[in-house]
Formats: C-alpha cells, structure tokens, sequence
C-alpha cells in the first residue's frame, strides 16, 4: 500500500505500511436487488520497516492526526413538523442517541403496548408505561454497556389525520394522529454469531403541539404523547416481534 496526503502548505503524508482487513457478508442491509453486500469488521495496521528500524507513518496514525476534522455529526431535525418529529425519533434510534430521543416524548408520555404481549404466557408486558420508564429502557439499550452493536430503523407513514381540536383559531390544542410501517432490527453480536432481534409491527403515534418548548424561529414543535404498538395491517399479522417486546428486553 502506498497513501499520500499533501496538505496546502505543502507538507506530504505518506504511508508505506500494510493492512490486513476482515471482510464480512452485512447482516442487515442488501443491495438494490437482495444482493449480498460485504463490510470490513476488522483492519489491523501492519507498519513497514526501513533502514535502521524506522517505521513509516501508518494508516491508523494518518487517520488519528484528522481526528473530529471535519466530522460530520448526524443529523436531528427541529420538531416544526409532525413529519420533522418523527423524523428526530428515527435518527436518535439509529444514532443511540438518548437526549435527542427522550426529546421527542412529551412529559406525560404514554407507552401503549400490543395485547398480544400482554396476554404473553411466560412474560407477560404491563398495558403501558410512561416516559420515566422510556429513559431508563433506553439508558440500557443506548448505554455503554448495552449489547447493542447498530439499529437501523425506517419508517414509512401509513395514515395521518389532523384534529383541529376544539378552537381552531390555536395550536395548541391540535393533534395529528400517524400510523407508521416500520423496519426496526438490532444487530447483537455474539462470540461466533450475531442475533438480529426484528420489529415489522405498525406504530401508532399522536402528536401534539409542545407547550413548553418553541423552535429557534419562535414556531410551534412538535411532540409525541401517545404511541401504540400496532399488531395486525389489513388483517394479516406481520411482525416478526413488536417494538414494545423489544423495549421491555431493556427495562
């Protein structure tokens, strides 16, 4: 391998070094057309000697000295919509991100779990819970010590219906009512393996006008107050979990 990087006052970077890299089949996406898509687990430095025992810069060396320049930092955006809301909800998901998520609940939040999981046999889950109980689900499944290695999340909105409430001169009072298809899977690597744990199920999601909170510009945000897992989409069953089951793995 042969890198160089020549940076404007003309000083140049070289490695002459090697790398090994460990390539493995990706467990969660696939191309365009279902194809298998490969991802580097792994790359170990491998650094060149010359002369007297001196060793080249190396690739990893390179990298560190750029460390945070020009990083791009995922992307949350505002809640001035109820799109832009949920939107917020997905990014901090997949980003693990627990400020940017618990900013999307409303303070008297509540969590409606899916009667299938209630009527669960051997582990049956309460009919909801409230937005203490999100914080600490997901200061374990975000956390340091989480076994949670990447989420992916889509979200595809189904329905929406605005309710004006009852003064449709104010906001404040308005809701919009969304039903979202959804793709939720958390990679958990194992010694040998990795287990996908996979939520299809729809989401429910009522939102509301923030009263506590306006955007940079002064303009309404908006918030989530209720959510149901959602268990059957045109009478057909099509989860392969819900996310609530998923949630309560963390509580």
């Amino acid at each position: 391998m042969d890198l160089s990087v020549r940076i404007d006052d003309g000083l140049t970077y070289t490695v002459a070094g090697g790398a090994v890299l460990l390539i493995e089949q990706d467990p969660i996406d696939t191309g365009p057309e279902g194809e298998t898509l490969w991802e580097i687990a792994e790359w170990d430095d491998v650094p060149s000697f010359t002369g007297a025992g001196r060793a080249e810069t190396t690739w990893g060396r390179l990298k560190h000295s750029f460390h945070r320049i020009g990083v791009e930092e995922p992307e949350y955006p505002e809640r001035t919509t109820p799109e832009n809301c949920l939107a917020r909800l997905a990014a901090a998901y997949e980003n693990m991100n627990l400020y940017a998520y618990l900013d999307c609940l409303a303070e008297d939040f509540v969590f409606h779990t899916a009667e299938a999981d209630q009527n669960d046999p051997n582990s049956p889950l309460p009919p909801d819970w409230d937005k203490e109980e999100e914080r600490t689900i997901h200061e374990n499944m975000f956390g340091p010590d989480s076994d949670v290695a990447r989420i992916t999340l889509d979200l595809s909105t189904q329905t929406s219906e605005f309710d004006p409430g009852a003064d449709p001169g104010s906001t404040a009072d308005d809701t919009w009512d969304y039903v979202e298809a959804i793709d939720l899977r958390l990679l958990i690597p194992l010694p040998d393996d990795y287990l996908i744990y996979l939520a299809t199920a729809d989401q429910r999601f009522l939102l509301q006008v923030d009263p506590d909170q306006v955007g940079q510009g002064g303009e309404d945000l908006w918030e989530i107050v209720e959510w149901w897992d959602v268990e059957e989409r045109a009478g057909e069953r099509v989860e392969d979990s819900t996310w609530g089951s998923i949630k309560a793995m963390y509580r």
